[in-house]
């Protein structure tokens, strides 16, 4: 299983969650996740960085902003959506926050309309951007940074024209992570 450590500083948000809650998230999806994020939800299930890391995007149309930053990876919370009031005992147990369950903020909330299937968000970084992983296709595993155009569609239809390659794998994305003064070196 690949460990999860890091130079930069952060809090395990949430307790980690069990085979069969990822199995449950699995089911509703359709299908099973990358093995290292799931090592990583079970290690963690969620991180807040008290450093923001930043990471490069691989693609070239990103070259006027090469760099963008993590602040949360997503968690599961307990509980299960279809029991009564499930929202607001999430919304209390995040400080407000629910968005942050990957049943949620990473197919819910007109997301999962955004872009094409087989993509989930599992994280943000204090913006409007998503971290998002495959988890279905010829990219399953890859992770990428959804930048959406600054303005929403009034009938929102799935593309990648706003998702941009980060890495070939979530252990990838993490060990990628560049601390701010390296990012302002290359600029």
């Amino acid at each position: 299983m690949p460990r999860f450590d890091s130079s930069f500083e952060f809090d395990d948000i949430f307790e980690p969650v069990t085979e069969n809650e990822i199995g449950a998230f699995e089911e509703a999806i359709g299908c099973r996740l990358p093995e290292d994020y799931r090592a990583f939800l079970l290690a963690h299930n969620g991180v807040l960085f008290k450093d923001i890391p930043y990471f490069r995007l691989q693609d070239e149309e990103t070259e006027d902003r090469p760099f963008s930053s993590v602040n949360l990876l997503w968690s599961l919370f307990r509980g299960k959506p279809e029991e009564p009031r499930w929202f607001e005992r999430a919304q209390a147990e995040a400080g407000g926050r629910a968005w942050e369950d990957l049943r949620e903020g990473g197919i819910g909330l007109g997301f999962k309309y955004r872009v094409p299937a087989g993509i989930i968000a599992i994280g943000d970084n204090c913006g409007n951007e998503r971290i998002c992983i495959s988890v279905a296709g010829d990219d399953r595993g890859c992770v990428y940074l959804w930048r959406p155009a600054m303005t929403w569609e009034d009938e929102p239809r799935p593309t990648r024209e706003e998702l941009h390659l980060v890495a070939k794998s979530f252990a990838d994305f993490w060990n990628s992570f560049l601390p701010e003064d390296a990012v302002d070196d290359e600029y």
